[in-house]
């Protein structure tokens, strides 16, 4: 006898198929797409598909329009600097939780990962290879590796339900000249605060990371809406 799907599943199914759409983009920016068409496209009932969408709008990936559907989320500068105090809140005290268990075989496992990160970073940005997905990938996995040797679920769970936001602001931000340089040399101080067991100098680190990240991308939005407001 066949199972039938529970409501989770589908949920869930739903809720994944929409991320993969939205990062394959799939989706255009301004355009309210229709709840009843998406849902009969991947062949999943309404109400396990709304709860899909309030999920996926309260992960800022997508707004839901009353009576019509939902349409992209467009990132404002609130978003910016609420997702760059957060990331510095839960990065500085991860970084600093890895500096005090820097001596464990787990803390040693989790910097010498950091160090192969940053010389895979730094052959982007001084070989041939330069690439800002491949970067972009490398980036994720500096900074995961970092709060993910916390073991802390909540911190995880809330880094991971940004890591959208985080992933289109880094995109935007490095394309700016010499920003993925940089950014490398961000990482580098981090990485050598932990090491030498400083922890103002962890924290100091991590800040100015994560400042000058929402410079950038807080000048190239008022840049934008500037420019959108002379049209």
């Amino acid at each position: 006898m066949r199972v039938p799907f529970s409501h989770e599943l589908l949920q869930e199914k739903a809720y994944r198929y929409l991320v993969e759409q939205i990062n394959q983009k799939r989706f255009e920016s301004g355009k309210v797409y229709s709840e009843r068409q998406i849902s009969a496209e991947i062949g999943i009932s309404r109400t396990p598909f709304k709860d899909a969408l309030t999920r996926l709008s309260q992960d800022k990936y997508i707004d839901i329009v009353p009576s019509k559907g939902f349409c992209l989320h467009e990132i404002n500068q609130d978003d910016i600097r609420e997702i760059y105090q957060i990331r510095t809140a839960i990065e500085g005290y991860c970084a600093i939780h890895l500096m005090n268990r820097i001596d464990t075989e787990e803390g040693k496992a989790c910097i010498q990962k950091m160090h192969k990160s940053l010389e895979e970073q730094d052959k982007m940005i001084t070989g041939e290879d330069e690439n800002l997905q491949s970067f972009l990938l490398k980036e994720d996995e500096f900074h995961l590796s970092i709060v993910e040797f916390s073991g802390n679920e909540t911190f995880i769970s809330l880094f991971s339900s940004y890591r959208h936001r985080i992933h289109m602001l880094a995109a935007e931000s490095l394309i700016t000249s010499g920003r993925m340089a940089e950014t490398v040399k961000e990482h580098k101080r981090i990485v050598s605060a932990i090491e030498e067991k400083n922890e103002q100098s962890v924290y100091d680190a991590v800040r100015k990371h994560m400042r000058s990240g929402r410079d950038i991308n807080l000048k190239m939005f008022h840049a934008r809406e500037k420019r959108e407001s002379t049209v």
